[in-house]
């Protein structure tokens, strides 16, 4: 007796849980059809993010640094200059200012010297323009200023010669004792 009651006791839970199962899933889909008819129903809510983004790569539009292949595939024409690699840092700093696009691209030379060149559009010529003007008053700065090291060489050689011409006199002097 005790079996079959706990099987109708179970039983009932269960058909419990189905139905309530059951209205979620139909409230659920009255709510969807209503947000459909208002138009509110967003379908990306549904798609995972990883595939709306390989999606948009494709009318993505690219701002600052990047590659030479989407630099090319924008259709301006490229310019390009000489840097040295030290001076890299302060010309990204500059074009990211002026919302440049720009690449880098490293080349090495027949004598093994490595040469850097940075590639932009040539869009808008005043942009460009006065992110080089900038970027060229920066490089004069830097060439001005001294750095530490130098200052500090500079501090102690000016010590050095200093001690140098210092004269030692030595003075005895006795006075006559009574």
């Amino acid at each position: 007796m005790d079996l079959q009651h706990d099987l109708e006791v179970k039983t009932e839970a269960a058909a419990k849980e189905a139905a309530k199962t059951g209205m979620k899933v139909f409230a659920f889909a009255v709510k969807a059809e209503a947000a459909m008819i208002k138009g509110a129903f967003n379908i990306a809510t549904f798609i995972p993010k990883h595939i709306l983004e390989g999606l948009c790569d494709k009318n993505k539009e690219y701002k600052g640094k990047q590659s030479i292949k989407t630099l090319v595939g924008s259709g301006a024409k490229l310019e390009n200059i000489p840097i040295d690699k030290d001076k890299l840092g302060d010309f990204e700093s500059v074009a990211r200012q002026y919302g440049v696009d720009y690449s880098f691209k490293k080349a090495v030379e027949d004598s093994g010297k490595e040469q850097y060149y940075i590639f932009f559009k040539a869009k808008d010529i005043t942009v460009l323009t006065a992110a080089f003007k900038e970027f060229s008053a920066k490089l004069v700065d830097n060439e001005r200023k001294k750095s530490i090291n130098e200052r500090l060489r500079e501090d102690r050689q000016a010590k050095r010669t200093q001690n140098r011409e210092r004269k030692r006199e030595k003075k005895k002097t006795r006075e006559a004792e009574l």
